[in-house]
């Protein structure tokens, strides 16, 4: 009995060592390779994420400069191929507001011609707005308008008492100088800002160096005005600009939660910022964080069913033939 007694004992023994082996021998190369091919994916998802999002605002940056730039240019051919008394004629100046309408999609909503004298008097209109005896000499975009053969201004209110911007171009005319003006459609301007967007929380606007918004933030909760509005994570960018951050995108986040993406239009005057929450970014990848971790639970599972399942059957049948030994 003794002998049985201590027989039994070194088999137990031995099934014990058997089931760590077998956890060991499992669990730990399926732990590390799950572990350090999660890492691998996680690490080329952010980078393709960040490479991706980067390129999208490139792109968007890209064509609202080609739109600025589209616009200026429709103003100064105007100018260029009108003569001083044409321009002065309101009735020839809606007739070729009219036609940059159609060209342009009814980008333009007015147009007028203003002299740069210090009042600023509008010289010929064409618009639906009234604006026949408007002057300008005290508006912030006139002044520096009239310094430049080419201007394009912020986003302000003005006599429209709603938000829109202004492209102007010089006109020299024996009366003096003179600034051929275009007023830009915000909703046409803003729509290709907005068409930037991504998941449930990504939206692109634009801020001009003051960080004022030159758009809209239509998933903002808080009522913004643009032209008015201040970016409220304004000194976080321009802490980068400070940094000699001087690429044409950068990506950060003021929070840990937020990734925000920065490109540089306008000539520098303003930039386009992208915002999306990381979470929303990186949903797929906790989907196959998810389905990793499911994959490494079930096969933990098996592995230890196995470890302990397979020391008991060995065990069983060691007995089964000690006992016929003895009974033999």
């Amino acid at each position: 009995m003794g002998s049985t007694a201590s027989k039994h004992v070194i088999h137990e023994k031995f099934a014990r060592k058997v089931t760590v082996l077998i956890l060991l021998i499992g669990l730990t190369p399926l732990i590390i390779v799950t572990s350090v091919a999660m890492d691998q994916y996680r690490d080329a998802y952010q980078v393709m994420a960040y490479s991706y999002l980067e390129e999208s605002v490139q792109k968007h940056a890209r064509l609202t400069d080609l739109f600025l730039e589209e616009r200026l240019r429709d103003i100064s051919y105007f100018s260029q191929a009108s003569s001083c008394e044409q321009l002065k004629d309101n009735g020839y100046l809606q007739t070729h507001l009219e036609i940059l309408q159609k060209e342009s999609g009814n980008v333009f909503t007015d147009m007028g011609v203003v002299e740069t004298h210090e009042t600023g008097r509008q010289l010929a209109y064409a618009g639906p707005f009234g604006l026949e005896a408007a002057r300008y000499g005290s508006a912030g975009w006139f002044e520096q308008a009239s310094r430049k053969d080419y201007f394009i201004s912020d986003v302000f209110m003005g006599l429209r008492s709603f938000p829109h911007f202004i492209v102007a171009v010089g006109k020299a005319c024996k009366e003096g100088q003179w600034l051929v003006r275009g007023t830009i459609d915000f909703t046409a301007f803003g729509s290709i800002v907005e068409n930037l967007h991504g998941g449930e929380t990504g939206r692109a606007f634009i801020v001009n160096q003051a960080g004022v918004l030159q758009t809209g933030r239509p998933w903002s909760g808080d009522e913004t005005v643009p032209g008015e509005t201040v970016y409220e994570d304004f000194n976080l960018l321009k802490g980068w600009l400070k940094n000699g951050q001087n690429g044409l995108c950068h990506a950060f986040c003021p929070d840990g939660k937020t990734l925000v993406v920065i490109s540089r239009i306008k000539n520098g005057d303003w930039f386009l910022v992208y915002q999306q929450e990381k979470g929303d970014i990186f949903k797929a990848l906790m989907r196959t964080h998810k389905v990793a971790f499911g994959a490494l639970l079930i096969g933990s599972i098996g592995i230890v069913v196995m470890a302990l399942y397979l020391p008991t059957v060995m065990l069983l049948r060691i007995r089964r033939e000690d006992e016929e030994q003895n009974r033999s």
